[in-house]
Order: structure tokens, then sequence, then C-alpha cells
């Protein structure tokens, strides 16, 4: 499932970073959160403490995920195309942007298996949505919405039934 990170951002200039650096902010109460990297005010990139500790160079420029999506009003394709550019790349985050390059969210795959069930639920929901109506308008009776907490993508999937 895809998911967007909720989690306090910092930046930095790639020129002030050392992975020495990076392991003293992350391990000074910031494991969840993000460091953005820019370079002579340009986004570069965002890097994770996961990211971190899963790369194995002293490079900079390897610890960075660059991979980026631009987001077009009313994006219906969003998830689907996230969960696509997740299958076809190594980075753990994807940072999605709006066309004026200002950053929105970070995306990243949760594949954790406590989301089995309702990944199944949600196939079955939406290969059957045309044999029989699964909305019935007196159960929630003055319900205006129903809010679906830390499950982004299938909000929105639920939402287009």
């Amino acid at each position: 499932m895809i998911r967007l990170i909720d989690c306090d951002v910092f930046s930095a200039d790639k020129t002030d970073i050392t992975r020495g650096k990076l392991f003293t902010f992350f391990l000074n109460g910031h494991i969840k959160d993000l460091m953005v990297v820019y370079s002579d005010g340009l986004y570069e990139g965002v890097i994770s403490y996961k990211k971190l500790l899963n790369t194995s160079s002293e490079s900079v420029d390897d610890i960075i995920e660059k991979r980026k999506y631009i987001c077009e009003q009313d994006d219906y394709n969003l998830f689907a195309n996230l969960k696509e550019m997740f299958k076809n790349a190594e980075d753990s985050l994807i940072t999605l942007m709006d066309k004026d390059g200002q950053i929105l969210y970070f995306a990243y795959d949760d594949d954790t298996s406590a989301y089995y069930d309702i990944e199944l639920v949600m196939k079955e929901l939406e290969n059957n949505k045309s044999e029989e109506e699964i909305f019935d308008e007196g159960v929630f009776e003055g319900a205006a919405m129903v809010r679906m907490q830390d499950l982004n993508e299938y909000a929105f999937r639920f939402y287009n039934i």
C-alpha cells in the first residue's frame, strides 16, 4: 500500500552533509524524520535514517533518494503511478511535488503483511462494484463523510468505488 509520511522534515545543503553528521542528526531524536538535501538552492532529494543505515557507501550521493513525482490537479492515477514507480526503483521514498517544484508529501510503499486482508477486501469491492449497491444511505444517517486515517491509498480507492 502506498502511504504518505507524516513526520518532521529538515533541510541541509549537500556541501554540509557527511555520513557522520547524518548519523548524529538522526540519533538525536530524529530517526523517524527526513532530511531534504539542496545543492545551490536546488532540490537534490531526501535522506531517511533507513536509507542511511542500508547504504554502505561513504558518498552522500548514494544516500540521497532522488526520485520525484509531479502531482497534477485531480491526479486520479496518483497511487497507481506511484506503485509502478516503486516496482521499478530501488528507492524507498518518492518525493511528491507540485508543478512549481514545491514539496507536497513523501510517499513510500508499505508492504507489511498488516495490509494483506485490507488489500483483498479492496480488490473484491473494486471488482464487484457494479454488481450490487455497496452503500446503503440508511446505515450512516447524518454522516457526511467517513475518515480512513493513515490508509491514504485505500481511502482514495474506496472513494473511487
